[in-house]
């Protein structure tokens, strides 16, 4: 076996539904893997975007199925959590706003 064919990383390439995912959550859950592999990101079409994940090639079939499951549920978690800041943040900013007002919002008994 020629020995560059041995350090030439490992392609696998993915195509997600950016309405199902945002792009932000996608690139959050891509930059928690980068020290496992490496992304590019390609725009599809304004509803996709194709993922290419790079391997080093002393990763076998077994490992890079595990990132990439992995992967697939710190996208979800991203997804979530982008949701969950959304929904939540006129209680947040009420929060801040009390806590950084000089009144009170409650009156003390």
């Amino acid at each position: 076996m020629d020995k560059d064919q041995n350090t030439q990383p490992i392609e696998c390439i993915e195509t997600l539904n950016l309405s199902t995912y945002s792009l932000n959550s996608i690139k959050k859950a891509c930059y928690k893997f980068s020290s496992e592999f490496s992304v590019k990101l390609e725009k599809v079409d304004d509803e996709q975007i194709k993922v290419c994940f790079e391997f080093n090639p002393k990763f076998d079939n077994e490992v890079r199925a595990d990132l990439i499951h992995q992967f697939h549920n710190e996208l979800l978690d991203q997804d979530l959590r982008e949701i969950v800041f959304k929904e939540t943040e006129g209680v947040r900013n009420l929060i801040l706003a009390h806590a950084f007002s000089k009144t009170t919002l409650i009156e003390p008994e």
